[in-house]
């Protein structure tokens, strides 16, 4: 990986970026679209640590780091569009490039690119949960 993560404490940062990506290179939005379907109540814990999901069945991690941030990524890229959504991957990768980034770092950047409202909503979305998505 170019950009480290701390995967214990922030699995959302590395696993739920990896595949959404991964999405978006293979242009699966199909499969997207079925994951916002099914993940509607299980990605609100997104922002939980490992020790968390640890405790539970396997499937919570699946549903809610994999594709919860999947869905949530795909809200604001709908939502602002792609370009601004690139540019939040050029600034993590600009400025995190063989370097670890943490939660701050990401909620910073995306702060820069998109607004401080808009940081404020992520992080209580990462933080505290939601069933229905501000950026939907």
């Amino acid at each position: 990986s170019i950009i480290g993560t701390n995967s214990k404490e922030n699995p959302f940062m590395d696993e739920g970026f990896t595949e959404y990506i991964t999405y978006l290179a293979t242009n699966s939005n199909l499969q997207l679209k079925a994951y916002q379907k099914i993940t509607a109540t299980s990605y609100r814990y997104i922002g939980q640590n490992m020790d968390y999901f640890d405790s539970r069945d396997s499937n919570v991690l699946a549903l809610t780091v994999y594709r919860g941030t999947s869905v949530l990524l795909e809200q604001i890229r709908v939502k602002y569009g792609t370009p601004k959504l690139l540019e939040f991957f050029h600034q993590i990768y600009n400025n995190y490039a063989t370097q670890v980034m943490e939660r701050a770092d990401l909620l910073n950047i995306f702060e820069n690119v998109y607004s401080l409202s808009d940081r404020v909503n992520l992080e209580f979305i990462v933080t505290n949960g939601y069933k229905v998505s501000y950026f939907a």
